[in-house]
């Protein structure tokens, strides 16, 4: 082979190469279109975040208001409890009083007349408190 053949056929290898190149170079029309594919992938990827987001965001609200909703019920039957109870410490104490006057006046035969009443109230009284502590006891506050 001699040295013009050799010229010719590396001009020639280059010129495939730079079709070669060429070809695989994308267009104008071909980068538009990959652009468009990527902000459609782009934006697909953000509304499945801000979707994911949204899921998100109500379960936590759900949970926040479960838990709003228990420990507002909680709260009410412990007020109520407590109310209860400083009832039932008026009774002892009404009691205490009536029970010390018999005393000091030597009158214990009248006891029974005298706390039947009493006995009624706090029976009705322990059971109410009863029923709210066991009320309370099934209220589970979790989030």
């Amino acid at each position: 082979m001699n040295r013009t053949n050799m010229i010719e056929n590396t001009s020639k290898e280059r010129i495939e190469e730079k079709k070669v190149i060429s070809e695989k170079i994308p267009t104008e029309t071909q980068e538009s279109e990959l652009a468009k594919k990527n902000d459609l992938d782009v934006k697909d990827k953000v509304s499945d975040l801000a979707d994911r987001g949204v899921a998100v965001a109500r379960d936590v609200f759900e949970r926040v208001k479960h838990f709003t909703s228990d420990a507002t019920e909680l709260t009410r039957l412990k007020v109520e409890i407590l109310k209860l109870k400083s009832n039932r410490n008026k009774l002892f104490k009404e009691m205490g009083q009536k029970l010390w006057d018999l005393k000091k006046t030597n009158k214990f035969r009248g006891i029974q007349v005298v706390f039947t009443p009493y006995f009624k109230k706090l029976e009705e009284l322990e059971k109410k408190i009863s029923e709210k502590e066991s009320e309370a006891k099934n209220i589970h506050i979790s989030i």
